[in-house]
């Protein structure tokens, strides 16, 4: 649901939020790409995958934790109102963060450390505290062993994400005349991955 609906709200709205012309440094105003006047459809797809990540770390947080159609309200938002805003004033060249308002300072986020991950961390944090714990679930009358998960599982989805990381961190490069580049950033990807590992197995 976060992709399906992401796409939609993001083709509407969220793309001209976040990259349109700046209104003061806050959000963008553009509605070129409704128009057919964007020529840049590769910069549209990999923007969605970040709004679509931002939203996925919330889902996360607020699993059995509200209902469905709540959380139909929360995505629409993230990917609507909330990324593209702060996308803009990071990426989009004409932000409060990413121009010379700063006195000559500007944010640099490379893969979307800042605009992607503490964004969907500070809504899923915000979100868990209101909603708060799941009912009965640490009571004094409800207090259960917690059991161990799926370690093929856990290997699938860490070797799944492991993968996943390659192309979304070499394709941010952006040209391909900067393969070299792209090739350290994959080394470096594999040994931060691997390095993980080994500190996983060694503290376990």
């Amino acid at each position: 649901m976060d992709a399906s609906f992401g796409a939609i709200i993001w083709y509407l709205v969220g793309y001209s939020f976040a990259f349109g012309d700046s209104a003061g440094g806050f959000i963008g105003f553009d509605w070129s790409y409704m128009t057919n006047a964007c020529s840049d459809n590769v910069q549209w797809f990999l923007q969605w995958t970040f709004a679509v990540t931002s939203a996925t770390i919330v889902s996360g947080a607020l699993a059995e934790r509200c209902f469905f159609s709540a959380y139909l309200l929360i995505t629409i938002l993230i990917q609507g109102w909330i990324y593209p805003v702060v996308a803009h004033w990071v990426w989009s060249g004409e932000g409060w963060l990413s121009s010379d308002f700063l006195d000559g300072y500007i944010v640099i986020d490379f893969a979307g450390s800042g605009v992607v991950h503490l964004t969907g961390g500070t809504a899923a944090f915000i979100g868990a505290y209101l909603i708060g714990p799941r009912r009965g679930r640490f009571t004094q009358d409800s207090i259960w062993e917690l059991k161990g998960n799926s370690s093929a599982l856990s290997a699938l989805g860490t070797f799944c994400l492991w993968f996943s990381w390659y192309a979304f961190n070499t394709v941010n490069i952006g040209s391909f005349d900067m393969m070299y580049t792209a090739s350290r950033i994959a080394v470096c990807t594999t040994l931060s991955a691997c390095a993980s590992t080994a500190m996983c197995l060694a503290l376990s």
